[in-house]
């Protein structure tokens, strides 16, 4: 059927059915965009814990090297371990987990929570070389490849924009005591990232919105489809059983075509 004779919006069922195979308006540069957000924002909070926690680790570990039959038996592995891993949950664990929980919401939100078994089930027909080789030189392929050229040149000139002026300051911090430089340069490097995960919010959020137009596109139906689903529905469930039933019986199936295929329960 002709993409041009599919004019009407998706029925609530059609919409159900492709959930179920795990059709879903869904933007990956959104998820990343959150995620990234969500990092640099837990990053400004907890920043100066890290710092901090990350300087103690280090000197603990410098004082550790000279002392190295301290650690050379069963307690003092363990002290070591222990101290690896506290300086790994105050540091890195509430930046991930922040993250995580920014990504998960972001899916969430997009698709809502409503699981399903049929996506992951195995499908050898996606492995069929003919239609990868459609997918991979067709026309959906080179609209990605221009979305992304298009993305990073977008947030590639964001960033650049916030370098430019960064440059002059830095050039002039020759003399700058070594606490005064590491301020500078961490101002500098969170704000060309702010206005860098700025820019990829709004591609995340304009993506989303073109993701869920060309879903929206992709379930339109034929009249003949709208029309076929109604009878379908229409139809009492003892009759399809019925028709079922005598199809299966005279193995009829051109009598089941005529009738209305439609009738016949998946």
């Amino acid at each position: 059927m002709a993409d041009h004779d599919k004019t009407e919006k998706p029925t609530p069922k059609r919409k159900k059915e492709t959930r179920k195979q795990g059709q879903v308006a869904k933007s990956t540069d959104l998820n990343g965009s959150v995620v990234l957000v969500a990092g640099l924002i837990g990053l400004t909070a907890v920043g100066p814990s890290i710092v901090s926690g990350i300087a103690g680790s280090m000197r603990s570990t410098f004082g550790d090297i000279s002392r190295p039959g301290d650690y050379t038996t069963a307690a003092g592995l363990h002290e070591l371990f222990s101290a690896a891993t506290h300086a790994l949950l105050t540091t890195v664990a509430p930046i991930a987990g922040l993250c995580m929980a920014a990504g998960v919401i972001v899916n969430v939100a997009q698709v809502s929570f409503k699981p399903s078994m049929t996506a992951i089930k195995p499908n050898f027909k996606k492995i069929n070389p003919i239609t990868g080789f459609r997918n991979l030189f067709g026309i959906r392929m080179a609209t990605e490849g221009i979305k992304a050229i298009a993305k990073v040149t977008a947030v590639g000139v964001v960033v650049a924009m916030a370098l430019l002026p960064q440059l002059t300051s830095i050039g002039a911090s020759i003399d700058t005591p070594p606490a005064a430089l590491g301020l500078l340069v961490n101002s500098s490097i969170m704000g060309i990232a702010e206005r860098a995960a700025i820019a990829y919010l709004l591609i995340g959020i304009l993506d989303f919105i073109y993701q869920r137009h060309r879903h929206n596109k992709q379930l339109k139906m034929t009249k003949h489809e709208v029309k076929e689903e109604g009878r379908q529905q229409n139809t009492p469930p003892e009759v399809r059983a019925a028709i079922r039933r005598i199809c299966l019986a005279t193995r009829s199936w051109p009598l089941a075509t005529t009738i209305g295929a439609g009738w016949l329960p998946s």
